[in-house]
């Protein structure tokens, strides 16, 4: 299915017991989110929740693969000319119980919103039931493209409290460049930051020079810096990185390296994946676990930092988008 066909700006790319609500709400209060255990021993979480965020079980994986969300939905919820069921209509059409159930509804909300107009909130609380019974929903095609940065899922994990003290950055682009536009169809820049939370130094290297005709490497405010790392909220484990290319003519690829006061690494990528207008969405490896970031929170403060330094970003032309499946690709055993 082919999503757009358009000339691109940067502009354009954002039940519980009595005893177990008091216990949810002390947590709540002292570490941002809660969560509870659901029928049969699953987890029921509360968002945003606490990091970090349980992995998949193997039961919960086969439960979003043998889930029909496209076929359900469209049996539960019509929305043809021979029968429709109105938005407003959804809430009262199908009584859901399980994650798949959830998934659905969310799903027929997202078909009769156009995008990009808001999403109502019971679209979100449907969404919301849909991941507090298993997040893995959440990176199945059609609710990634529609809900993507749309709940508040995961707090940041705590050692990203802590300030950036150096920063790696590698930019690789390659596109259909405009016309007329005078800049090249591939160009790369690579920029190191030390001394990044008191008085940053900046060195760059910008192949071919003329991307960044105007360059600014001098007094760059540490805080620009220090945005980086509460930026990554959201985080989901998946069982493994991916490239996700659902757009043609426009390339990025992204490296980065944060170096913590107390000298923890992280490295954040984006293998290539297109889905964010300026690449993404971002993975890490935590700990051993990998994850991806379900937002632009992360990529919002690097578009900030690069528009400081005056770096542009590639800018294609025009570029073709489509929904892609996404679940196999980050869980693909």
């Amino acid at each position: 299915m082919i999503l757009a066909f358009y000339p691109i700006s940067l502009g354009c790319q954002v039940f519980l017991t009595g005893v177990m609500l008091s216990a949810c709400i002390l947590l709540m209060l002292l570490l941002g989110g809660c969560s509870e255990w659901g029928e049969e021993g699953e987890i029921v979480y509360s968002f945003p929740a606490n990091w970090p965020m349980t992995p998949l079980t193997g039961a919960e994986i086969e439960e979003v693969l043998q889930c029909r969300l496209e076929k359900l939905a469209a049996e539960r919820y019509p929305n043809d000319q021979l029968k429709s069921v109105s938005i407003d209509e959804l809430p009262d059409a199908y009584n859901p119980r399980s994650a798949c159930d959830w998934a659905v509804l969310a799903r027929a909300y997202a078909e009769r919103v156009s995008w990009p107009d808001p999403l109502p909130e019971p679209a979100k609380e449907a969404f919301i039931e849909t991941i507090s019974r298993n997040y893995g929903f959440a990176v199945t095609g059609p609710l990634f493209f529609r809900y993507f940065g749309e709940v508040s899922l995961v707090e940041a994990p705590p050692f990203v409290e802590q300030e950036i003290t150096a920063v790696k950055i590698d930019y690789t682009w390659l596109g259909l460049g405009l016309v007329g536009s005078g800049g090249p169809d591939s160009f790369s820049y690579s920029v190191r930051i030390e001394q990044a939370n008191t008085k940053p130094i900046v060195s760059a290297t910008v192949t071919p020079e003329s991307s960044a005709p105007n360059l600014r490497l001098e007094g760059l405010d540490p805080d620009k810096i220090q945005v980086l790392g509460p930026a990554l909220t959201d985080l989901l484990p998946i069982e493994s990185q991916f490239e996700y290319v659902s757009c043609t003519d426009n390339y990025p690829d992204w490296s980065i390296w944060l170096t913590f006061k107390d000298g923890t690494q992280l490295n954040l990528t984006t293998n290539g994946s297109n889905f964010l207008y300026v690449g993404g969405p971002w993975q890490m490896k935590i700990d051993g676990q990998n994850y991806f970031q379900f937002s632009s929170g992360f990529v919002t403060t690097i578009i900030d930092l690069f528009q400081t330094l005056g770096l542009p970003f590639g800018n294609p032309a025009a570029m073709v988008c489509w929904s892609d499946p996404l679940f196999e690709k980050a869980f693909p055993d």
